[in-house]
């Protein structure tokens, strides 16, 4: 994800832990496009057909936001307030 957020890259995954890691722990992003698309009623290809359409239609709401795509519908809401990765936190230094 720190990468993902260094290089400014949407992240795409079908991972159910991102939205702890992204409304809980805060961590930071440009936004992510979950795909929950992986139904058992639905076969592989029409789950990559939706999938790849959904995410046509909001790659570019994408950044800023984290969007859910479902079978039945997409949800789309704004990222939390970002904060640096731990590695980047560094104390003011006094200029002398």
């Amino acid at each position: 994800m720190e990468r993902a957020y260094r290089q400014g890259q949407i992240i795409i995954t079908k991972d159910k832990d991102f939205p702890r890691y992204v409304f809980v722990e805060k961590r930071p992003t440009h936004g992510v496009i979950l795909l929950r698309v992986g139904m058992v009623r639905m076969s592989m290809p029409r789950q990559v057909e939706r999938s790849l359409r959904a995410m046509r239609a909001y790659l570019t709401r994408a950044p800023g936001h984290f969007t859910t795509i479902y079978p039945e519908r997409i949800d789309n809401e704004v990222l939390p307030e970002r904060r640096e990765p731990p590695e980047r936190e560094r104390p003011h230094q006094r200029r002398r």
